[in-house]
């Protein structure tokens, strides 16, 4: 009798199935869960991967009740991760984190730092706050106070005119309505961790979710729990015996079934 044994594991090659899961397609979708190496991979397809910087693959990438995580040291630690297509005003990042202190830090930004221009969230002791605009910025606050050690999901959507925060997608606070334009440009990077060489973020990420739209917040609750959609790799043997000559790898999650 042959023996089939399925195991799962991530394929950041690959898509996640959006369509099929009625949620729009990230522009940009970053799962720490690469757990070695310089790079973090770019789920959506769109090649947004980003570059580790002034960070220790050995200590950077630690355990997490989620798998790993990127841990942040608020000296100089962040990610480049290139430019994302946001083409129209409106925009939504997602981001489960959590943050060592309750200093402010920047959890991330796709903008121009240096000339003051393009979109963050930013982390202060008591609020949170939201840059939205290029090339004339405006700023919204949110009363808000992260916990400390804690994960937690914070959510950013902008429609053109409404400005909406969540945390595990509940809205602590009244959206805001804020009118602007948003213009992406060639010198907009997208950052997590980091405003301009300053405000580096002081805990550990998770994933980041970033997308052209605005999601309203059936979507934005969808995303809470989510786990990457693993694909399944088949090995194949002619007995028992057989399977157990050749090394697999760590079965986090797996199966035996008969042929």
């Amino acid at each position: 009798m042959a023996i089939r044994w399925v195991y799962r594991k991530p394929q950041w090659g690959e898509l996640v199935d959006w369509d099929a899961w009625q949620m729009p397609r990230p522009v940009g979708e970053w799962w720490c869960n690469d757990n070695a190496g310089n790079l973090l991979n770019d789920a959506s397809g769109n090649l947004n991967h980003g570059t580790l910087t002034n960070m220790d693959p050995a200590t950077d990438w630690v355990p997490t009740q989620y798998g790993t995580a990127l841990d942040f040291d608020s000296s100089n630690d962040h990610v480049l991760c290139g430019n994302p297509q946001i083409t129209g005003n409106a925009f939504s990042c997602v981001v489960n984190c959590l943050r060592n202190s309750t200093t402010a830090r920047m959890l991330w930004r796709h903008a121009n730092a240096g000339a003051g221009k393009g979109l963050y969230l930013y982390i202060q002791s008591t609020a949170v706050e939201v840059m939205i605009g290029s090339p004339t910025p405006t700023y919204r606050s949110f009363a808000y106070t992260m916990p400390t050690a804690t994960w937690v999901r914070l959510g950013v959507t902008w429609d053109g005119t409404t400005c909406r925060f969540y945390t595990n997608g509940i809205e602590p606070a009244a959206a805001s309505t804020t009118a602007g334009t948003y213009t992406r440009a060639v010198d907009h990077v997208f950052a997590i961790g980091m405003w301009n060489s300053n405000l580096y973020w002081n805990g550990s990420v998770v994933e980041c979710n970033y997308f052209p739209l605005a999601l309203d917040q059936s979507q934005v609750q969808a995303l809470q729990g989510r786990v990457p959609i693993w694909q399944p790799t088949y090995y194949s043997f002619a007995s028992a015996a057989a399977a157990t000559s050749i090394p697999l790898p760590i079965l986090t999650s797996s199966r035996r079934r008969s042929a």
